[in-house]
């Protein structure tokens, strides 16, 4: 389950003001209405928690049938959050899932860079290099998953609010998250809430959405 107090209830609240705001035309006897709903959809807006969408996410979002319950069951729980909650979200994501999702069937991979395009890029660095490098030399990852150390490392050096994956064998696993903040914590870093999909859903009350 997701650990950061939920979304759900600040996103209720703008939807609410929101609705006031497009229901007033005075105030103190002034037509303002249009002001309002500005000033709420500008304070709204600011206030919009970043994810950073991991390459199995858009792997998800695009690729062939599949006969397995559990990838048919993720596939749909994906497609859910992304057209109904994604939304609420400032997305991000990283030239390492770009390079990542470039990969594989031509007609997929441009599929799956679609829904990339128009996401920014988070920065690559020197910090996201040695964080990673940390990651791997404590051999909190194993040897070939440089590429998902650099995930959490791009994400943690971003302090975005979430890290969005399926990928549960080396980033989203409660055995190596606890390892993995430990090394966030020495280099003075925010921990994101990594998770997944299914588990954001959950937080709203909505493990079903299609």
């Amino acid at each position: 389950m997701v650990t950061r107090s939920s979304s759900w209830a600040r996103i209720q609240t703008a939807n609410q003001a929101l609705e006031q705001a497009r229901d007033s035309v005075q105030w103190h006897g002034e037509p303002v209405g249009c002001e309002l709903l500005n000033f709420v959809v500008r304070q709204y807006n600011a206030s919009m928690q970043t994810v950073y969408i991991e390459t199995s996410v858009v792997s998800f979002l695009r690729e062939n049938p599949s006969a397995s319950p559990e990838s048919v069951e993720r596939q749909l729980l994906t497609r859910g959050w992304w057209n109904i909650y994604r939304q609420w979200y400032e997305l991000v994501t990283s030239q390492y899932v770009v390079d990542e999702a470039r990969v594989g069937q031509p007609g997929l991979a441009q599929e799956r860079l679609g829904y990339l395009a128009g996401l920014p890029l988070v920065p690559l660095s020197d910090e996201v290099d040695a964080l990673a490098d940390q990651i791997m030399s404590r051999a909190i990852l194993p040897k070939d998953a440089l590429v998902d150390a650099l995930h959490i490392a791009s994400a943690a050096v971003s302090r975005v609010d979430y890290l969005l994956t399926w990928n549960c064998s080396h980033i989203a696993h409660p055995m190596i998250l606890p390892r993995v903040f430990r090394a966030l914590d020495d280099f003075a870093l925010p921990f994101p809430v990594i998770c997944t999909p299914k588990d954001m859903l959950e937080e709203y009350g909505d493990a079903s959405a299609n």
